[in-house]
């Protein structure tokens, strides 16, 4: 899964109108071990920093998901000389870690409000590195399903808390860029384990190198304060000031402060039910858009084609070997990726997934063209097109990384009021994981039956779709306020009403 958002935490707790004194008993942070600014010259340096820092969790995150990429033939093959599983067994083991984000993401992203989102962070760490020693050293299947849905259940946190803090943490002018560094950091670890396995590093170091990732960023988040939101939302006046001074490296912050602390009342005061929440035209119409660009996500079969990238390769008989296929599509991933931060805020969210959509409904269409002339015919015998394979997964990965990669992730932090943005955001993922599952878990089936041309013709398809749903009912939000998009989606009687 790839994956972003930007995001605004709505607070569950009654604020207090007082922020003048801080709460007797309450959590408070200690002054970070970076100095808090001594200038009054705003400085962005340590907004990029933190956000690298929190990212790295993506970067561990982007590792699960290739990692059935390095794992399929030394497990189903033997190779890893302990013991051997099916192929059957095996898309179980790529399946738990959709099954482990599923139950992990709510509950886990639930407790950042709680304790703060730079120590769920940091807990969760240790329990990613327990789950790559249990791969790197299990000795049966269920080891090996213990391991991945451990994994899942931390990844299903970070892809909310995350974003989450990097997106309270920015200032607007490059909140699209700090968000975008999620997405980022994934295709990073997921080029990383391609070229592990393109170099032949056996599954225990794969493993084992992999659990470092998290150990790193753990100890990097150290050094910086939590959400200056989150602080005032618990009352923590004086660690809010502080934080929010160290993230704009200047002690003029008085008006965000005043912002801040106005919105939380606000939010406070607006309060409603949980069903009620949710029974309102902006609120209804956002999750409608929100779930929508998810599932056209995880449907289009970006999963499939990173889960299983080396398999595909293998099948496709491309002249270079799987491995290192992998690794120049990872390489045309990542470089993609960045590309979209410069311009996501540029372009807006409509035209780059209408982009996106479109070039990989092609460009899926055409390698499912190329297995059926393989399978079908002699063309692919008689004619050397052993590149097309190759060319269409590097369009499909670089498209897929300029829209539906990180826009999906942001896109849901705009659309979601303040209100329910908590719950929208964990229904969210949950359905994005459950797609992945679905994807994952069956696209081997689904090539069984109607072919590995009949797979990716499906997905086509379904991106297809995804073109025409976003040019008739996604509302853009480049450069408008959250109030001015929650207005839109309110008070606009549009054709989404009949969705």
């Amino acid at each position: 899964m790839s994956w972003h958002s930007d995001l605004v935490q709505r607070q569950d707790e009654q604020v207090d109108t007082e922020y003048d004194s801080a709460m007797a008993g309450s959590f408070t942070e200690k002054t970070p071990l970076l100095a808090p600014p001594s200038s009054t010259m705003p400085s962005r340096s340590m907004q990029y920093v933190a956000a690298l820092a929190a990212c790295l969790s993506a970067m561990a995150v982007g590792t699960t998901m290739s990692w059935t990429s390095a794992a399929q033939k030394p497990l189903t093959d033997g190779a890893k000389g302990d013991f051997q599983i099916s192929e059957t067994e095996f898309s179980w083991v790529s399946a738990f870690l959709s099954i482990g984000a599923i139950v992990g993401a709510v509950p886990l992203g639930y407790l950042a409000n709680i304790i703060g989102r730079k120590k769920v962070i940091i807990f969760l760490a240790p329990i990613f590195v327990l789950g790559y020693l249990l791969l790197a050293f299990a000795n049966s299947y269920w080891m090996l399903l213990l391991g991945r849905f451990l994994l899942g259940a931390v990844t299903g946190a970070y892809c909310v808390v995350a974003p989450m803090y990097t997106g309270e943490i920015a200032e607007p002018a490059i909140r699209g860029v700090l968000g975008s560094f999620f997405q980022l950091l994934i295709t990073a670890g997921i080029l990383f384990i391609y070229a592990l396995n393109a170099l032949d590093v056996p599954l225990l170091w794969v493993n084992i190198v992999s659990a470092i990732i998290p150990a790193i960023m753990a100890g990097l988040m150290l050094f910086f304060p939590d959400s200056p939101r989150w602080h005032l939302s618990k009352n923590h006046v004086s660690e809010a000031q502080s934080a929010l001074e160290f993230f704009r490296g200047t002690h003029n912050v008085n008006d965000e402060m005043d912002s801040i602390k106005q919105s939380l009342q606000e939010d406070a005061l607006a309060k409603l039910p949980f069903v009620q929440s949710f029974s309102t035209p902006a609120a209804k119409k956002g999750m409608i858009l929100a779930l929508s660009v998810m599932l056209f996500q995880q449907f289009s079969g970006i999963n499939a084609v990173i889960f299983y990238a080396s398999k595909i390769f293998e099948d496709a008989h491309v002249k270079l070997e799987p491995s290192q296929s992998t690794v120049i599509v990872g390489v045309c991933q990542i470089i993609a990726t960045y590309v979209s931060t410069l311009i996501i805020d540029k372009l807006g969210r409509k035209p780059l997934l209408i982009l996106s959509g479109a070039v990989m409904a092609i460009s899926g269409a055409v390698l499912g063209l190329y297995f059926y002339l393989q399978q079908k015919t002699t063309v692919t015998a008689d004619v050397d097109i052993s590149w097309l394979p190759i060319l269409c997964m590097v369009v499909f990965i670089v498209v897929f990384s300029l829209g539906y990669g990180p826009i999906p992730w942001l896109y849901m932090g705009e659309v979601f009021s303040s209100q329910i943005k908590e719950t929208g955001m964990a229904i969210a993922t949950v359905v994005n994981w459950l797609s992945v599952f679905i994807v994952t878990k069956f696209y081997g089936d689904l090539q069984e039956s109607i072919g590995g041309y009949g797979a990716f013709w499906v997905f086509s398809g379904i991106s297809v779709l995804g073109c025409f749903f976003t040019f008739f009912f996604v509302l853009e939000t480049k450069g408008k306020t959250f109030v001015q998009i929650q207005r839109e989606l309110g008070d606009e009687q549009d054709n989404l009403q009949r969705v």
